[in-house]
């Protein structure tokens, strides 16, 4: 923390200069100032969904009431400040871990101030945020996370088993809370945030089909930052959110639709109350946890509402999402001073594209664009033909919030997300058949034949993983964990200070990604012992996709996705790059880029180094360094107490700062 910030939390601290920033572990060291290899710009700030949720919390600062509640859980409030504290030291954390913009983090956390917090700590270092439904059955759960591409899980040792059947790494975080609030408080600097630019900002999987994916296999919709971020700036000043209104939010959906009960009240002050742990409220249940915890906006379509039957005298903005909205539901809940918005759309347009004012006295099916989309009729058999006013076609959207296209399925990308026919930019066919009125209006007339799960948010209840041809390689029990500072920078970190760490930069997919170890750090990552296992190879971000073996070299590569579709598809979007690991020479979209939440350490270079004693005082006679060669990461066996190694040559190295053993990493710059 900084002396003098208001509450704990410091304003942005100034970079240091490029000549004192420490590195990072990244393959590349950062660059020295502007120039080709300084990678992209930042994105402006209205195109993070961070950022809103920021300047809110500067707002009430400014205004004195930092204070305010931003979260009621069953655990307690918790305030804008609180929540942006929390956030900002397990950003920190993650970053430590190797977590960096682009990453694919999933949650499946049971406390809902854990999930809250780690989708705004998520954010803020520009990973990607992948909702995962806590209800889905194992098997399922597996599948979503290789339909997303996911690297990391964030969780609980309590769920270590629901991911046993998964590649994907996890960071147990009941085990690290201590190591997580000894992070420092204040806010990232733009360096540690990471550049968003071209990145999703969240993906969220649904069933491709009516069968749950028993069929259809999954969609895994990839959405922006700027259309997030978009649709956001929208809604909320269509929507008039207000500092005193109390949202109501399920963190176990694992459903785009948060981003209407959290970003949205966190963009406009007001506080989210969540449901308490344990099944699903529904009718009676629900309504009694409304009434009592005074709740004035609830998202919900017309199955939430049935059986509720609550007067609910606080409650005064009903969302109703979906297409469905009977007459009898609306009569039931109509109230003076109440206002009911019916939103509809898909998650491939950002949550909602079309909007309406709902009473029980006017006409059901007429809907509006919201403010930054646009609405066509399409031919369904050729949609590059746009119908004339008044007449029935396929619905498409277009705009800012339209999606980037299904991750690794170009047969799916190709056939919902085409080029908008005249205006530029893309259309997406919604599967909707309908037509615009002459005063404007959207009619929505029916479901399309033969549109499958398109536009439509469908349980992947059914769905299993893809068979694999050999057995499944999880690295959960790799530990993933800092290096050492190396020798000729120790004395720059030292006077470094406060120099913030630089950008860690995404490895390209069939590039070099250099040769290391894991190091061990227990408590980070290390499965619980009834869930261990020997790790073959190194760490996720280094294995190969099809579980083979890697002869003693990492191969860059996620954990295996769902099969790709044919190669049909617009090539020119770059939704088509590969998701399994091969030896591409175009760089591929981050659609379905791989993750690589888990780095490893790149190994030393074979330098004499003086010799690190068990002593407390480090000896200055050098000895022989044995060759630095790659090796693949020890099975958790290896990682407990053993016999001591013999020493290691290292050169000179300034002596250790005062609580510090001899020999042991220095603290990260600015904890």
């Amino acid at each position: 923390m900084v002396a003098g910030a208001p509450h704990g939390v410091a304003a942005v601290r100034p970079d240091a200069p490029a000549a004192r920033r420490r590195w990072t572990g990244s393959r590349r060291r950062p660059s020295a100032g502007p120039g080709p290899a300084a990678g992209p710009a930042p994105a402006p700030a209205d195109a993070r969904i961070d950022r809103l949720a920021e300047r809110t919390c500067d707002e009430l600062r400014r205004h004195g009431r930092a204070q305010q509640t931003a979260l009621e859980t069953a655990d307690g409030p918790m305030s804008y400040v609180a929540l942006e504290t929390a956030a900002v030291r397990l950003a920190r954390y993650l970053r430590r871990r190797r977590i960096a913009a682009g990453d694919r983090v999933a949650l499946l956390l049971d406390r809902p101030a854990d999930v809250l917090v780690a989708q705004l700590a998520t954010a803020r270092i520009g990973a990607v945020w992948v909702p995962l439904d806590a209800r889905l059955p194992d098997a399922a759960l597996v599948a979503v996370l290789e339909a997303a591409g996911a690297g990391v899980v964030l969780t609980t040792t309590g769920a270590a088993a629901r991911l046993d059947e998964s590649d994907v790494d996890a960071v147990y975080l009941d085990r690290v809370r201590s190591r997580v609030d000894d992070e420092d408080a204040q806010r990232l600097t733009e360096a540690e945030r990471g550049s968003v630019v071209g990145m999703p900002a969240y993906v969220v999987v649904h069933a491709a089909d009516h069968a749950a994916g028993a069929r259809g296999g999954l969609r895994a919709t990839a959405v922006g930052h700027d259309a997030a971020a978009a649709f956001l700036r929208a809604a909320v000043g269509l929507l008039r959110l207000g500092a005193d209104d109390r949202v109501h939010h399920d963190t176990r959906a694992g459903s785009d639709l948060a981003l209407l009960e959290t970003w949205l009240a966190w963009s406009s002050g007001a506080a989210v109350v969540t449901a308490p742990p344990g099944p699903r409220l529904r009718g009676a249940d629900l309504g009694r946890h409304l009434r009592e915890h005074r709740v004035t906006v609830l998202r919900a379509n017309a199955e939430d509402l049935d059986g509720l039957d609550e007067p609910l005298p606080d409650l005064r903005l009903l969302l109703l999402t979906g297409p469905d909205r009977p007459r009898d539901l609306l009569a039931r809940w109509q109230r003076p001073g109440r206002r009911i918005v019916g939103l509809h759309g898909g998650p491939e347009t950002t949550v909602a594209a079309l909007w309406a004012e709902v009473s029980p006295h006017q006409p059901t099916g007429f809907w509006r664009p919201l403010p930054g989309y646009d609405v066509v009729v399409a031919d369904p058999a050729d949609p590059r033909r746009l119908l004339p006013p008044g007449a029935i076609g396929e619905i498409g959207v277009t705009g800012v919030g339209v999606g980037r296209g299904y991750v690794g399925r170009r047969d799916l990308s190709a056939e919902a997300f085409v080029p908008a026919p005249g205006r530029g930019g893309t259309m997406f066919r919604t599967g909707d058949l309908g037509r615009v009125t002459p005063a404007g209006d959207v009619e929505r007339i029916a479901r399309l034949d033969g549109s499958g799960g398109r536009g439509e948010r469908i349980a992947p209840t059914a769905v299993r993983p893809a068979p694999r041809s050999g057995p499944r390689q999880s690295r959960r029990t790799t530990v993933m964990s800092l290096p050492d500072t190396l020798p000729d920078e120790a004395g720059e970190v030292a006077e470094a200070g406060e120099a913030a760490p630089a950008v860690e930069e995404t490895p390209r997919e069939g590039t070099a990604t250099g040769e290391g170890t894991a190091t061990a750090d227990p408590g980070a990552t290390e499965a619980p012992p009834s869930g261990d296992r020997p790790a073959e190879g190194g760490p996720s971000g280094d294995r190969p996709v099809d579980g083979g073996p890697t002869g003693g070299r990492p191969t860059a590569g996620p954990s295996a996705g769902p099969t790709a579709g044919p190669s049909a598809g617009p090539s020119a979007s770059g939704l088509d790059a590969p998701t399994r690991v091969t030896p591409a020479r175009s760089a591929p979209s981050s659609v379905d880029a791989p993750t690589t939440a888990v780095r490893a350490t790149p190994a030393p270079t074979p330098t004499a180094r003086p010799s690190a004693t068990p002593t407390a005082k480090p000896s200055a006679t050098p000895t022989a360094k044995p060759s630095a060669t790659p090796r693949a990461a020890t099975p958790p066996s290896a990682l407990r107490p053993s016999a001591p190694r013999p020493p290691v040559a290292r050169p000179s190295a300034p002596p250790a700062a005062p609580g510090r053993r001899p020999g042991a990493p220095p603290p990260e710059v600015g904890s």
